[in-house]
């Protein structure tokens, strides 16, 4: 059975608040936070239309599968997003999920097409090497489907404040492990020094060769992490 959120947690629990510059570098208050279902299809027209500007997905049915994905991520009522005090406006997304070991695959590899219990595209490229299920000895485990932070806050720090807010969140729901994939070196760098070590890597340049087009990448430099951290 897919994982559930007890309903003895209400819904919307802020998770983590931090002091940060806004976009004209004032120092101000975010929250993060869980997602209310009347943001649902905001969010998903914000991923959609960022995953297209950044030519993400080749093709409309390739993004009806991302969105179907989206959906799923966000029925598991774990999600969260960021917001600056005191605006409405959505600063960050992160959809979150609880993957389980008694899980019924959904997925194929790309280098095998054997079923994997794994989200799609690029940490498809990863389950054959890693068994995050077997290696921390856990039936479940955090893992983060996207993150996106609004182009007017990037670089502000609230990228790494949203990866500070998993550990709480597992700490509510008893889940001692995240593992999830870093796909730029900059995500990798901010991973590492929030806690997160790295369990397995694939080169861009392989990623290509199995069909796999990450953004912003660099065939000859650079490669795709899968990085863990335990939830004491």
């Amino acid at each position: 059975m897919p994982w559930t959120r007890p309903l003895s947690v209400p819904i919307p629990m802020v998770w983590h608040r931090f002091q940060g510059p806004d976009p004209n570098r004032q120092l101000v208050e975010y929250r993060i936070e869980d997602v209310t279902p009347d943001r649902y299809e905001e969010i998903i027209q914000l991923l959609r239309d960022h995953f297209m500007s950044r030519q993400i997905v080749a093709d409309q049915s390739e993004l009806r599968k991302q969105e179907s994905y989206w959906r799923q991520c966000l029925e598991q009522k774990l999600s969260v997003v960021c917001y600056q005090q005191g605006l409405d406006r959505i600063v960050g997304i992160n959809l979150l999920l609880v993957k389980q070991s008694n899980e019924p695959c959904f997925f194929e590899s790309p280098t095998t097409g054997r079923p994997v219990k794994k989200t799609p595209y690029s940490e498809g490229c990863l389950v054959d090497r890693y068994d995050v299920f077997t290696n921390y000895r856990t039936n479940r485990y955090l893992t983060a489907a996207e993150v996106f932070v609004d182009r007017d806050y990037r670089g502000l720090e609230v990228a790494i404040e949203m990866l500070n807010s998993w550990v709480p969140i597992c700490r509510r729901f008893g889940i001692r492990v995240i593992s999830t994939d870093f796909k730029s070196q900059s995500a990798q760098e901010t991973a590492r020094k929030v806690g997160f070590r790295t369990d397995c890597e694939i080169t861009y340049e392989e990623c290509e060769k199995i069909g796999i087009t990450l953004p912003d990448s660099n065939a000859s430099n650079g490669c795709l992490k899968l990085m863990s951290m335990t939830v004491n």
